[in-house]
């Protein structure tokens, strides 16, 4: 993807954003922001973004917690927000784009990190290269 991020030496190329109940996805995404340096902006909360906040990055970090998560009703229902304008369903087409979840598997095993599986899809949906499988 063609963007003037990757001909600005100035501009973060990397953009990270997150949905948290706990704080625990929140302190990963921060973890990842000083991993990237200066290749990376602040991570930003999901619940307060819209997908025109994507456009500036040629890769995109999201991370969740546990999906539908009852103490704190956080989801991957607060990736809302950011559905593609209905201009562009692909407006992801040509950004690298990887998911990563946090969770209690032991507490929550039948949907620890459904979400990542939930947001894989949503993105790919939209034209998203996605990158990091796992098995």
């Amino acid at each position: 993807r063609a963007s003037s991020s990757s001909s600005s030496s100035s501009s973060p190329s990397v953009g990270i954003f997150y949905a948290t109940g706990t704080g625990n996805t929140k302190r990963v995404a921060n973890s990842l922001k000083v991993h990237f340096g200066t290749l990376a902006d602040e991570p930003q909360p999901i619940s307060a973004s819209n997908a025109r906040d994507f456009e500036p990055y040629d890769a995109i970090i999201f991370g969740a917690p546990s999906y539908l998560w009852e103490k704190h009703r956080v989801s991957a229902l607060d990736y809302d927000t950011i559905e593609p304008p209905f201009e562009n369903l692909r407006d992801l087409e040509g950004t690298k784009v990887a998911v990563f979840g946090v969770g209690d598997q032991s507490e929550y095993p039948k949907n620890f990190c459904d979400a990542v599986g939930i947001l894989h899809e949503h993105f790919s949906l939209r034209g998203a290269e996605m990158v990091g499988m796992t098995e």
